[in-house]
């Protein structure tokens, strides 16, 4: 694991050869999401982008449906661990925890990129949280 310097403590993500574009764009969105530089997190997305939040049946389909759940979460992020990226393809799964008003939750994101490579941006997410 290893932590970014320049991020608030509590932050940690797994260290990698950084030989994939996609995977560390993905770190990157966590970083920003933990930093709550929500602005960020749009460059990897394509422009119309859908996330899907699995437990609570929620579906978003625009960056401001988006933005509005990220608010949620402003104020309320005490830390966030990273356990694992894959990626494959156009494919990718990120797993990790986060602590959230006290509570530790475990989550896993489900990703689809609209192309392979440097290029790639994400059109897709599949969310998938679990209190502890």
């Amino acid at each position: 694991m290893n932590s970014n310097k320049n991020s608030p403590t509590g932050l940690t993500y797994p260290e990698d050869c950084k030989n994939s574009p996609l995977k560390e764009l993905i770190k990157e969105m966590h970083i920003h999401f933990f930093n709550k530089d929500f602005k960020e997190i749009f460059h990897s997305l394509i422009n119309e982008p859908t996330w899907v939040i699995i437990h609570s049946k929620k579906e978003m389909n625009s960056e401001q449906e988006i933005h509005h759940f990220l608010n949620n979460y402003k104020e309320s992020i005490q830390a966030m661990h990273l356990n694992e990226i894959i990626t494959h393809g156009k494919s990718a799964a990120a797993e990790g925890n986060f602590l959230l008003n006290g509570t530790l939750y475990h989550f896993c994101h489900l990703i689809k990129f609209n192309k392979a490579g440097k290029s790639g941006k994400i059109k897709e997410i599949r969310t998938f949280i679990l209190p502890s």
